[in-house]
């Protein structure tokens, strides 16, 4: 799930959800992430547990199980390691418990990246990128949104916002401790409203790109689209 937002200088700030299952026989310590743009700052990144993973007491250490009820919930930050690629980042997240076969866990990022809008005279279109990842990748949601006082076209020309992330701000840790800010955030990101599309049925190393436009007025919003209206109507009365 991801939930984006654009600025005036065609940045991008995007909240990001992963539900991850490991289906291999042997236990995932690590994923590796990449993220297509010109340049990227990874604020904040985050593994939750939905079972099975109890939060940690202050006598416990992250990749030791304890003994409490599986319907403990916690929350563990995780130092990302970022590599530059032709094509964008590589961006490796070393889990805080790895995962045994069947296991499932949540991964939330918040980044900003550049590289996916082109400015024309005001209106700005967009070709966002989802993150390529090395496994098989079922649902996928973006939402795109723009920072005020831009307008996207597709949504009733409206503005809407990235959802409180003040949860993943920078140098925010967690240690295993549930958080009730964190869990609503994680929960926003998978129905945030917005220019919303879909896919399903990703293979390794695919990603969707979700394509748009952008602009403060209304009418530079839908110029091409008013163009293409006046020569259609113009074209006909020529013919009649």
């Amino acid at each position: 799930y991801y939930t984006v937002s654009f600025d005036g200088e065609g940045e991008a700030a995007v909240a990001a959800r992963i539900d991850l299952t490991n289906i291999a026989k042997t236990n995932l310590t690590n994923v590796v992430l990449e993220i297509p743009g010109k340049s990227l700052r990874v604020i904040n990144a985050v593994q939750g547990f939905t079972g099975g993973y109890p939060y940690l007491t202050p006598m416990e250490t992250p990749g030791v199980r304890s003994n409490y009820p599986d319907y403990n919930y916690g929350y563990y930050s995780l130092e990302p390691e970022q590599v530059s690629t032709p094509s964008g980042f590589l961006v490796t997240l070393r889990l805080a418990n790895s995962l045994s076969q069947q296991e499932t866990t949540t991964l939330l990022l918040y980044y900003k990246v550049s590289g996916y809008t082109k400015n024309f005279l005001g209106l700005r279109s967009f070709a966002f990128q989802t993150i390529k990842t090395d496994y098989d990748v079922a649902t996928v949601r973006v939402a795109v949104n723009a920072q005020e006082p831009f307008k996207i076209k597709g949504t009733r020309a409206s503005t809407n916002y990235l959802p409180n992330v003040s949860s993943l701000e920078a140098g925010k840790t967690y240690s295993g401790v549930a958080d009730s800010n964190l869990s609503q955030f994680s929960s926003i990101v998978t129905t945030q409203p917005g220019f919303v599309k879909t896919t399903q049925s990703l293979d390794p190393g695919e990603n969707f790109v979700v394509k748009g436009s952008y602009a403060e007025s209304v009418l530079l919003l839908y110029l091409t689209d008013i163009v293409k209206w006046l020569l259609l109507i113009g074209a006909g009365v020529i013919l009649f």
